[in-house]
């Protein structure tokens, strides 16, 4: 295995993408917004006060603490031990931090929630984890609970660039990318048994300096309990 792929696997998950170390240094650096993202404020009319959201790649806790704020339960999730430990020490009411793999939410996160968020983070893992995380997102989410995905298309300006890793994935600017197909995420979620409540591609939803790709946005539901 060259020496660039064997830092992007993790040794304790048998070819599981692994940028802990670029994402440790990014958030030690303080170069993302602590604003909440046009996603957030997005999924805020979709939500209600008082449930539980899980926020899966949590990175600097943003969008975890304007969810906090908003009267929701949180947990936010991420591998990046420096981001978590810094919003850990900050006691943010209503919000707790978790530094484990977003991947299978059982292990850091518990049984079940109401509401899944994912902005930005499909992107960042494999096909193989991508169906694992889909099977385990359903299977904890409540019946009639949400699932909110974000997440980077094969229009962004990006695909094709750096090293290609495997089928629409590159190793540029020091990390992983994964670019998403919306069709196939709309039928893989439809195989887990969700629900598509929106799906939409387009330019103008995560704009960011002089960027502004097109990103994908996926709003799925697990369908209520039948006692038929």
């Amino acid at each position: 295995m060259e020496r660039l792929e064997a830092a992007l696997y993790h040794p304790v998950y048998e070819n599981s993408v692994d940028n802990v170390d670029y994402w440790n240094q990014y958030y030690k650096n303080k170069l993302c917004s602590t604003q909440p993202s046009p996603f957030a404020q997005y999924v805020a009319t979709l939500t209600d006060s008082g449930k539980s959201l899980v926020d899966l790649g949590c990175g600097n806790g943003r969008d975890t603490v304007y969810f906090a704020g908003l009267g929701l339960q949180v947990t936010g999730v991420d591998l990046s031990d420096i981001s978590v430990q810094s919003l850990q020490e900050q006691n943010i009411p209503g919000a707790r931090f978790v530094c484990g793999d977003f991947v299978n939410p059982k292990e850091t996160v518990g049984d079940s929630f109401d509401y899944a968020y994912s902005r930005f983070t499909i992107h960042a893992i494999n096909e193989r984890q991508e169906r694992t995380f889909l099977k385990n997102i359903y299977s904890r989410l409540r019946p009639n609970g949400k699932f909110f995905i974000e997440v980077r298309s094969i229009h962004d300006p990006l695909f094709g660039k750096g090293k290609k890793m495997e089928r629409n994935a590159y190793f540029y600017d020091n990390h992983y990318r994964r670019f998403i197909v919306m069709e196939e995420l709309v039928q893989s979620l439809q195989e887990q048994g969700f629900q598509i409540e929106y799906a939409k591609e387009q330019s103008g939803f995560a704009p960011y300096g002089n960027d502004d790709p097109p990103v994908i946005r996926i709003v799925a539901k697990k369908a209520a309990v039948s006692h038929a």
